[in-house]
């Protein structure tokens, strides 16, 4: 009886490390694809940008900025301001340029 008791408090106490533990090796795991998305053409490119930004998109081309392939988006906010941003390939994240 007194074994099953420490046996008991044993897995209470050891359980949620292990879920701890196994919680910690998803979120890793789950970083790491959302740092694998590929950007692999013009159109994902736009869709990225439109999702995050309003306005309208001008021109999208194929770029290199600092070194990391990507795309360069030029957009019209809906006060009339033009900018760019740079969508990069490996990654997905945008920069302002």
């Amino acid at each position: 009886m007194k074994m099953a008791s420490i046996l008991t408090l044993a897995v209470c106490l050891l359980l949620p490390l292990a879920a701890t533990t196994a919680s910690a090796a998803n979120d890793g795991r789950a970083a790491d694809q959302s740092s694998k998305i590929k950007v692999s053409s013009t159109a994902q490119a736009v869709q990225l940008v439109k999702h995050q930004y309003q306005g309208k998109v001008l021109r999208a081309q194929v770029s290199n900025s600092d070194g990391y392939s990507g795309y360069k988006v030029k957009m019209i906010s809906k006060e009339g301001r033009v900018f760019y941003l740079f969508v990069d390939a490996q990654t997905g994240s945008i920069s302002g340029k």
